[in-house]
């Protein structure tokens, strides 16, 4: 059962990306399974908890800008201390605001605030699965979910499982990257501290954002940086992370074009 959820998540998750990556919004769906999204967001708080999965499932088909409707909802469910709620629908909830939030054109800044205020809540819910897609969701609104940064970064010491380390060393890429000014030494030593995880994912993601977030303000934290580029992850056995690596060190010596600005 468990591996079903996984893969009808990851299936999920897969459709919506390519549609994102294609800049397709939906507009032909009307209907899906003979409901409009209006009345699928009204089954989200059923009491029958697979029904208001299913409802936030399907309600992410219609795209980002038309889902922008059930945000509300979602975050009134996932505030209400009332509900004991499911685990399959605490996933599917928390996951829908950062796939909605991050993927519509223009969100509304008060809904966004909240959403990041009910991801920090989650992002120590006592499920790994929750932790993980809260770490993913809060990195999906950039630099929305900065106030978040403490919660992120104990998540990517979090050693329940390597995916939730993952998801939040790329959060703090994606949300400190872009920005005018250096994020803290604080976000720099936690990436920093990540080249060595013992997990190759969450070492490539630790290096990936270290470039996104550019140079240190900090010449110390820069050297330090350097330095542990290469002793950690320039010698690494995964060649894929020996060039990205490279490219790293490039940037911190100025050799290098403007990666931040180059990479999705």
């Amino acid at each position: 059962m468990r591996f079903l959820f996984i893969l009808a998540t990851a299936s999920l998750w897969f459709v919506i990306e390519s549609n994102n990556a294609s800049g397709q919004k939906n507009p032909q769906i009307t209907q899906i399974r003979g409901k409009t999204v209006e009345e699928w967001i009204k089954q989200i708080p059923s009491k029958d908890p697979s029904k208001g999965e299913e409802a936030i499932r399907t309600i992410l088909m219609f795209g980002p800008d038309r889902a922008m409707g059930a945000v509300p909802i979602v975050i009134s469910e996932l505030k209400n201390p009332g509900r004991n709620l499911d685990l399959k629908f605490r996933v599917m909830a928390v996951m829908s605001l950062g796939i909605t939030i991050g993927g519509a054109e223009k969100p509304d800044p008060q809904l966004t605030s909240e959403a990041v205020a009910v991801l920090m809540r989650f992002s120590e819910d006592p499920q790994a699965i929750v932790r993980y897609r809260a770490a993913e969701a809060l990195g999906r609104l950039d630099q929305d979910a900065k106030r978040a940064i403490p919660k992120i970064i104990i998540l990517t010491k979090d050693r329940t499982t390597w995916e939730i380390r993952e998801a939040a060393t790329t959060a703090l890429g994606n949300i400190t990257r872009h920005t005018k000014v250096a994020p803290s030494d604080e976000v720099f030593e936690v990436l920093i501290s990540r080249l060595g995880d013992s997990a190759f994912p969450v070492r490539l993601a630790a290096v990936k954002s270290l470039i996104w977030v550019g140079t240190p303000a900090n010449p110390k934290t820069k050297s330090k940086e350097l330095k542990a580029l290469k002793t950690c992850t320039l010698t690494d056995s995964d060649p894929t992370i020996r060039i990205w690596t490279n490219m790293a060190i490039m940037q911190l010596q100025g050799k290098g074009f403007p990666f931040p600005k180059l990479l999705p």
